[in-house]
């Protein structure tokens, strides 16, 4: 769901202010809409942003996490999964 969620979040925000496609809602279902916006998403911009504003978003989620109990703070490998593309 969270995957999801973040996929929906980035389509809102690579759209243009909705110039290129329709905002969709941020609810974490992934059906027919979500696949669509995606790929009306990969069509208007770089792929490589779109892979890297979805992995911004789980490197924030960890960031959150950490925030919100410093205990989490033991997993500082997490940032190991957040891969940014140059």
């Amino acid at each position: 769901q969270r995957a999801t969620v973040f996929i929906q979040m980035t389509c809102n925000l690579l759209n243009q202010n909705g110039k290129l496609y329709g905002d969709i809602p941020v609810d974490g279902k992934f059906g027919e809409l979500t696949w669509k916006t995606f790929l009306t998403c990969l069509k208007f911009v770089n792929t490589k942003l779109v892979f890297n504003v979805l992995n911004i978003l789980q490197g924030c989620y960890y960031i959150e996490l950490m925030l919100k109990n410093p205990v989490n703070e033991k997993w500082v490998g997490w940032f190991n999964r957040v891969e940014i593309i140059k």
